[in-house]
């Protein structure tokens, strides 16, 4: 919600299928069916399970080569630093919105 409140993004919740779904994507606002990026956000308890970290890590390289862009934001991170963790959330949008246009190729349907 404060992503959608403070930068005037469209956010969508659990994008993908099975094991594969993104906690929140962003849709290029000139083609809505497209996503410009993913955002998976971590809580306190993933910093402690490297089991759940490896099979989080396997899951963002499958989903990279499947074209999509991970940003990852820790839950301390977000509650210490929101206003970093914006202003890198817009600067990663306007590069895939750039990236988009300036290719004219689908980034992630």
């Amino acid at each position: 919600a404060a992503i959608e409140k403070k930068l005037g993004y469209t956010v969508v919740c659990q994008v993908g299928q099975s094991n594969f779904r993104i906690d929140l994507a962003i849709p290029n606002p000139k083609k809505p069916t497209e996503f410009l990026f993913g955002i998976e956000c971590d809580g306190e308890k993933y910093h402690a399970a490297a089991s759940v970290r490896e099979r989080d890590r396997l899951r963002q390289d499958i989903l990279e080569l499947k074209g999509w862009t991970i940003y990852r934001i820790w839950g301390s991170d977000w509650r210490r630093n929101r206003e970093r963790c914006l202003a890198e959330i817009q600067v990663l949008y306007n590069a895939q919105l750039a990236k988009s246009e300036a290719s004219g190729v689908t980034v992630v349907e």
